[in-house]
């Protein structure tokens, strides 16, 4: 995985705000046209204004439920 100085990975964004809610992945191939939704078996997070701040900050997109 290519990190720059500026980036953070996501799975150290994620393990650093550990909680109770559930966390779904979905993958968009444009190309293809093609969605795929993957929960995440093992990990929970809390979310935070913290959490969506790097989130926001590292331009990871996501959605809140």
């Amino acid at each position: 995985m290519l990190q720059t100085a500026g980036t953070v990975n996501l799975e150290t964004i994620l393990k650093n705000n550990l909680g109770k809610q559930t966390l779904h992945f979905t993958i968009w191939d444009a190309k293809e046209k093609i969605e795929v939704n993957l929960p995440s078996r093992n990990t929970k997070i809390h979310i935070s204004n913290e959490l969506l701040a790097t989130l926001k900050s590292q331009q990871i997109d996501f959605k809140l439920n």
